[in-house]
């Protein structure tokens, strides 16, 4: 149950993450293909024989769709600059954390009783879903709140640079049409593009206040 109440709202995160870039279709169908993952696996694990393999198949086959548009999003949200294999954003890091994580739970799964029954002491299978829950759910948690962090940094270089004291509330969006427009002067006071700070226009601006909301909530889905 309380698999199927956090594995999708991670999910869910990584499309909200990466906002306009990411079909809007995606927030509904990869927290579905989620839970139907697990809900295939719970068939499996109630079934005997023949069905179980069956479901188990059914659950592989939507863990491989689920785990592809996780690779795709990360083209999607680059703009085409980044893939699964080559990049160094921190979209592609938690994509990336989050399918690696995640892959060892098939394979206890066919270790265990429920499966082949590799494994058959309790205990350890239970240790083993325990270690495998919270280093999945942990690492992609400190993983956001560092990409938070390190966005943080830039904004406050940026306002460094761009003379504001840290008392000055000026949003993200201002920073960047500020930057914009001594750079174009050529006024020689900054130096590279605002892209260069972590600052952005439209759905880039929306970053940090993406951030802290997504942060927040995986703190509390523990």
């Amino acid at each position: 149950v309380e698999w199927i109440m956090t594995c999708p709202i991670l999910q869910l995160k990584l499309v909200v993450l990466a906002g306009a870039r990411v079909p809007s279709y995606r927030r509904f169908m990869m927290p579905l293909l989620s839970a139907t993952i697990l809900i295939c696996g719970i068939a499996s694990s109630l079934t005997d024989t023949f069905m179980m393999y069956v479901w188990f198949a059914f659950g592989c086959i939507f863990c491989l769709i689920m785990f592809y548009y996780n690779a795709l999003q990360i083209t999607e949200n680059s703009e085409g600059e980044e893939n699964w294999y080559r990049g160094n954003s921190d979209y592609r890091r938690l994509s990336l954390l989050l399918i690696l994580t995640w892959l060892p739970f098939p394979i206890w799964y066919v270790l265990s009783p429920e499966g082949y029954s590799l494994i058959e002491d309790e205990l350890i299978i239970e240790l083993g879903w325990v270690v495998l829950n919270m280093l999945a759910k942990f690492s992609f948690i400190v993983l956001l709140q560092r990409s938070k962090l390190v966005h943080q940094r830039k904004l406050e270089a940026a306002r460094e640079l761009y003379g504001l004291s840290p008392s000055d509330e000026v949003p993200e969006t201002v920073l960047a049409k500020k930057g914009m427009k001594e750079s174009a002067g050529g006024t020689g006071r900054v130096q590279g593009a605002p892209s260069d700070y972590g600052l952005g226009l439209g759905d880039d601006a929306e970053s940090e206040e993406k951030l802290i909301e997504l942060v927040a909530d995986s703190m509390v889905t523990l």
